[in-house]
């Protein structure tokens, strides 16, 4: 794994150039990184504790490394993404993941790494179809806290910019 240090630089700079002021970065911020740090060690795919943390980092990695091109960083990062995709199946299959906000981040993570770094044709379409089930799932109640307020205005032109690439009809639009 690399170090406490390099993984800091990958998370500014990330956190700098692509990020912002969006849902992820927002989520960033409440994240320690030890804790992000120990999320890319762990070897334990089903450790749900550190779902949010390893997709962040799969998305700086792999950001980062292709920004630098530097090959080894990047696959580096596509290790940890193997990782992350295989824990979100896992935590998918289970009944009212769909409420935990860490579960929708993470799907926002890796449908931004994908939309900058695309890892192959159309997942940022399947990653897209998945936070749109996700929010539908949710249903207007979504809405009631701060948090989630927060998280649903970050994703939502994400959503109608996918919807508008399947040449479907958004979620959004549904009353």
């Amino acid at each position: 794994m690399k170090g406490f240090f390099e993984i800091q630089i990958y998370i500014c700079y990330t956190r700098k150039h692509l990020l912002r002021g969006g849902p992820v970065d927002l989520a960033s911020q409440e994240l320690q990184l030890s804790d992000i740090c120990t999320a890319g060690e762990s070897p334990h795919t089903e450790n749900e504790t550190y779902l949010l943390h390893r997709a962040i980092l799969t998305l700086a990695i792999i950001f980062f490394g292709s920004q630098h091109d530097d090959s080894s960083i990047k696959n580096h990062g596509y290790i940890v993404h193997g990782k992350i995709l295989k824990q979100l199946n896992t935590t998918l299959s289970h009944p009212h993941c769909y409420l935990r906000d860490d579960v929708l981040l993470s799907v926002v993570a890796l449908a931004l790494l994908e939309c900058f770094v695309p890892t192959g044709r159309k997942y940022y379409l399947k990653h897209m179809g998945g936070l749109e089930k996700l929010l539908e799932l949710r249903g207007p109640g979504m809405l009631c806290g701060r948090k989630a307020l927060g998280i649903f205005k970050g994703v939502r032109r994400m959503v109608i910019f996918a919807a508008l690439s399947m040449r479907k009809e958004s979620i959004l639009a549904r009353e």
